[in-house]
């Protein structure tokens, strides 16, 4: 392994209640524990669930994906980042992905898998740092982001945050006796630029420490 496996990682982006920072080896325990524990498991397409993670089998399987994850993932954008707190706490993850090979346009996602910082602002914030770090580390055109109906949070925050509520897919699955509907909310980077929703939250560089 490389000087990826350190704990003194440059942060991504910082804001005014959580920054964002790199997935290094050392996060491993952290994401196999939430993989079991946390309301978030709730909200997050629960019907993919691995049943089978905390299995030995499961584990190393995990363990070899995560690993990966951290190796390849070394130049900016980055597809996934650990949320911490002020206290360099990790409380939960961004990602982003390509749907259908249309590289214009990338999908974001976010859990916040410690009970005890939900319903605190920090997945807003979290979100709007992830967002604005895509459009300035790249020449994205849109990013977008799905949800399910009975995710109410999540609709709050895409609309919080001024994403564009683009189509509803009505039923389209069934989950626990429920049809539920699939969201689709998306911004492109002129909206985002003149939203400047991220201002007063996003810190400058010089202003965001160095490690964590």
């Amino acid at each position: 392994m490389n000087d990826i496996n350190t704990k003194t990682m440059k942060k991504i982006s910082c804001g005014r209640i959580c920054q964002l920072r790199r997935c290094i080896p050392d996060d491993f325990q952290t994401y196999l524990y939430w993989q079991s524990n946390g309301e978030w498991l709730q909200y997050d397409a629960p019907w993919e669930a691995d049943n089978a993670i905390q299995t030995p089998d499961g584990i190393e399987r995990y363990r070899t994906k995560f690993m990966k994850r951290c190796e390849e993932d070394q130049s900016s954008p980055f597809r996934r980042a650990t949320i911490i707190n002020n206290q360099d706490k990790p409380v939960g993850w961004v990602s982003r992905y390509v749907d259908n090979n249309n590289n214009t346009n990338w999908y974001v996602g976010i859990d916040i898998c410690e009970n005890d910082y939900m319903n605190k602002g920090i997945g807003t914030e979290a979100l709007l740092l992830w967002i604005n770090y895509l459009f300035e580390e790249s020449d994205i055109h849109k990013v977008s982001l799905n949800t399910w109906s009975y995710n109410k949070r999540m609709i709050h925050v895409a609309e919080k945050i001024q994403m564009i509520k683009e189509g509803i897919e009505r039923e389209k699955r069934q989950w626990k006796n429920e049809w539920i509907h699939r969201y689709h909310f998306g911004i492109l980077r002129d909206e985002w630029r003149k939203a400047k929703i991220y201002k007063g939250v996003v810190q400058k560089n010089n202003e965001c420490e160095e490690n964590v």
